[in-house]
């Protein structure tokens, strides 16, 4: 056992861990899963972010190059026919309110604002590029008037397909931010717009300048022109993976606003709050996991537990007596042969004991009392006794002990002491004393088959059941020698039936009033060539015990119903013959289905067959047998009942099976002549039986004084020897024929 519980402990941590790591590994793997798809659902979000930003200052940009392009119209409308203009249109005829200030910037360079200021732009890329006739925005410049971050919105003023000057539009960089961005967007996602020169122009979280500057560090440092190159010659959106100066992964995706050369949209998931959500993930799914582990490692622990208790409690089933606590006939073999491996005593006393009528108390004081009883025997068994003592309970009230021992006066010491018990035990629970039947076996441990022992030991108790004078016995050759004869009976059976050394001997049924054979028993006999006679008071329990019943009950059957073939042949009038059924044969399955076939075989009446069954069996299940009676009245048999008054015989009895016929005992018919009573108990059945429709025979008959009774009692039939003995076959044909 302790080894069993060491090898299901090993086999428990085994299964955990391997669980466990199969369920972490899910749980990697599911970690990973979410944290893709949050980094999915951040770079989507990024996209659509950008998408909409680049749409948005696109839409932005496009209005006020437009309306620049406006006012341009308006200086052209003042132009005189030398194509030339005068800064004198600033303050007269320009004005707007969605730029700080308007620049008029001649073809050569010289410009003057609206607040007066007068410079140079002729060396200025969107000055240069507005001449060539093209309208652009500048990356962010510092401004030579108030030295602030402006972004110069440039368009040409043209007349007469020549550009004459430039039309310029002022925001600060930091006004343009609020305006287009700050309002917009919340700090989840950062959005950049960046020059061609990976300058940043415009940012919602333009103080986070690890980004901008790990951005431009990473992908369009000048130090990398091939980077910026690719990223920003691009038109179409991309996303980048980098990683910020945490250490956390984050992703820029970028898309070129369409109508304003060389300026970028950059949008990037916040790296903070995407690492918190990854984080905040990661926690979550490894709480599950760890749930789940504690989860199975406590299912899993129960389980093993209990399946332990259920081997424990199945343990407790085969090898212990539920009622006593004593080892059963199993769990005593076994512990048996343990000790006889380990021991190096020599002799052995196996003791095997039952108590009187013990089925008798059940009865009479109740299963519960009974139970008491033997718990007190048992009891006292284990305190009288040395503790090397094993202890076993057989069967219903049968005892088995095994001791040590070393000197041979133990024999009647033994007995008396188990007699001793018994007696206290019984006289505490129903308060009178019991008597043991006790047998008794000698052994060494050279005994390899202990249940041969057992057996011997049990030989002996029955045997001293029934010595009444001696209530203990052991075993000895003798009785030894009996066994191995009873042991050779069975091994005969079934060759002695094919070596046709049975007979069918049949007795013949009297009716008293004409004194005619109505019918008859056919009875089994064995003649061993060897042996001579052998009882059927000695073979039949034998054959009941192992099986053979049913072949040696068939193999009747089967004689019975070819003679009635026979005799339907050779024109001889047959009368009924009753076949015995026992106990064993009524519960085979296929019983109804054979009867049926050997009587379809032989072609014979089923009305000439009757069924005899024991009062014991008939009321022992009457359900089954009930079923069984229906079945072969189906087939047209009669059923009898034999043997009434040798069992727990009560005229309730009687309803609860459906028979044709009541057979008496001959325990009730041998002192009718003599005995009142017993004249009065058989009258009052024989009357009992006909009120209810029942047919009466009394078997046993063997004077002619009980016959002339029994005639007065109106009983149908009787058998017995008075009128004759059981016959073999060719004598009762001869007889049949002569009556």
């Amino acid at each position: 056992m302790g080894q069993s519980y060491k090898s299901v402990k090993k086999n428990f941590i085994i299964v955990v861990i391997l669980v466990m790591t199969i369920i972490s590994l899910i749980g990697a793997t599911i970690e990973r899963y979410f944290e893709e798809m949050l980094v999915s659902d951040y770079q989507k979000e990024s996209l659509e972010v950008s998408s909409h930003m680049a749409k948005a200052i696109d839409e932005h940009l496009t209005s006020k190059i437009k309306e620049l392009e406006f006012l341009a119209g308006v200086v052209v409308e003042k132009v005189g026919d030398d194509s030339t203009f005068e800064f004198d249109i600033l303050n007269q005829d320009l004005s707007s309110e969605i730029f700080n200030a308007l620049y008029l910037a001649k073809a050569d360079g010289t410009v003057r604002s609206t607040d007066g200021i007068e410079r140079n732009y002729g060396d200025l890329s969107f000055f240069r590029l507005a001449m060539s006739g093209r309208s652009n925005i500048s990356n962010p410049i510092t401004s030579q008037f108030d030295s602030k971050r402006i972004i110069v919105y440039a368009v040409p003023i043209q007349k007469d397909n020549q550009v004459i000057g430039v039309l310029c539009g002022r925001n600060t960089v930091e006004e343009l931010n609020k305006i287009i961005l700050s309002q917009m967007y919340g700090s989840s996602t950062d959005v950049y717009v960046v020059g061609d020169n990976g300058e940043v122009i415009l940012s919602n979280n333009y103080d986070n300048n690890f980004v901008v500057n790990s951005f431009n560090d990473y992908y369009i440092n000048l130090s990398a022109p091939s980077n910026s190159q690719y990223i920003l010659s691009t038109n179409h959106s991309q996303s980048i993976e980098w990683e910020d100066n945490y250490g956390n992964n984050s992703y820029i995706n970028y898309q070129k606003i369409d109508n304003v050369s060389d300026w970028y949209i950059l949008t990037t998931a916040n790296s903070e709050v995407l690492a918190t959500k990854i984080q905040h993930m990661k926690q979550l799914t490894w709480c599950v996991v760890i749930l789940i582990n504690i989860l199975f490692v406590c299912i899993y622990y129960y389980f093993i537990k209990m399946k332990k208790d259920n081997l424990e409690y199945i343990k407790r089933l085969a090898f212990y007596d539920s009622v006593t606590g004593l080892l059963n006939n199993n769990g005593f073999m076994k512990k048996v042969e343990s000790v006889l491996k380990r021991s190096n005593q020599t002799y052995y006393s196996l003791v095997v004991f039952d108590l009187e009528s013990f089925k008798l108390i059940n009865e009479i004081y109740g299963y519960s009392k009974g139970d008491k009883l033997l718990k007190e025997i048992a009891f006292r068994l284990k305190a009288e006794f040395h503790p090397s003592t094993i202890f076993g309970r057989l069967s219903n009230d049968v005892f088995i002990l095994m001791l040590d021992t070393r000197i041979k006066y133990e024999e009647k010491l033994i007995p008396s002491t188990v007699q001793s018990i018994v007696n206290l035990a019984s006289q505490q629970i129903i308060e009178k004393p019991l008597n043991a039947s006790i047998g008794m076996y000698y052994f060494d441990n050279s005994e390899l088959n202990i249940q041969r022992a057992i057996d011997h030991a049990d030989m002996a108790r029955l045997h001293a059941k029934k010595n009444l004078s001696k209530r203990y016995y052991l075993f000895d050759d003798k009785l030894f020698k009996n066994k191995m004869d009873l042991k050779l009976i069975e091994q005969e059976i079934k060759p002695s039936l094919i070596s046709k050394h049975f007979q069918v001997f049949y007795q013949p049924k009297v009716n008293p009033c004409t004194e005619e054979i109505v019918g008859a028993e056919a009875l089994v006999r064995w003649f061993h060539p060897d042996r001579g006679f052998i009882s059927p008071a000695l073979f039949i329990p034998i054959a009941e015990k192992s099986g053979d019943i049913i072949t040696v009950g068939r193999w009747v059957f089967n004689e019975v119903c070819s003679m009635l073939a026979q005799q339907k042949e050779k024109g001889i009038e047959s009368i009924p013959i009753s076949i015995n059924l026992s106990r064993v044969e009524l519960y085979q399955s296929d019983l109804i289905l054979f009867l049926k076939s050997v009587i379809s075989r032989y072609q014979i009446d089923p009305c000439l067959i009757e069924v005899e069954i024991t009062e014991t069996t008939a009321l022992n299940d009457v359900e089954l047998i009930n079923e069984k009676i229906k079945a072969i009245h189906e087939l047209g048999m009669k059923v009898s009942m034999d043997d009434f008054g040798t069992g727990s015989s009560t005229f309730s009895n009687l309803k609860q099976v459906d028979i044709d016929i009541l057979k008496i005992d001959r325990s009730f018919l041998c002192d009718i002549e003599t005995n009142f009573k017993s004249k009065e108990l058989v009258h009052g059945i024989i009357d009992l039986a006909k009120r209810i429709g029942v047919a009466v025979v009394c078997e046993g008959v063997e004077v002619q004084e009980q016959v002339e009774i029994l005639k007065e009692m109106r009983c149908d039939l009787i058998q017995g020897y008075v009128y004759a003995k059981p016959m073999p076959r060719s004598e009762f044909e001869d007889k049949i024929q002569r009556d």
